[in-house]
């Protein structure tokens, strides 16, 4: 795939859950939740400095090469039906951080100086405030 994406001068989309193939492949990396952005970063920064709760889920979760484990780690609780969705944080029901905010309204997807965007009112004055 690097090569088609070179040899034609093109972007390459991947939509995966696998996130050894994200390291290796993306140059820029956008994390969705039930739907929503909720970050994006380039693959680098997100590595090494993910922000949504979720998305440091996912890297938790990631087997390491000579690292035995009993048992991966999972992120608690289920996925929200997406019937059921509200206009809150979907996430909010499986978030160590939640806070009385996030079960009222869905955050902004901001913008830190470095370009890293994340949707979670840890990062907004306003869920700060709470």
């Amino acid at each position: 795939m690097r090569g088609i994406k070179e040899k034609f001068n093109t972007s390459i989309m991947l939509i995966t859950h696998d996130l050894g193939v994200v390291a290796e492949m993306a140059d820029y990396v956008v994390v969705m939740y039930a739907g929503k952005v909720i970050e994006q970063a380039p693959v680098i920064e997100l590595f090494q400095n993910p922000k949504h709760p979720y998305t440091k889920g996912l890297l938790k979760a990631k087997p390491v090469i000579n690292q035995r484990k009993e048992r991966l780690y999972s992120i608690p609780g289920q996925v929200p039906n997406p019937i059921e969705l509200g206009d809150n944080c979907h996430f909010h029901d499986r978030c160590e951080f939640c806070m009385n905010i996030c079960v009222e309204k869905e955050p902004p997807l901001g913008t830190d100086p470095n370009g890293h965007k994340v949707a979670c009112w840890l990062y907004e004055e306003e869920g700060k405030a709470q």
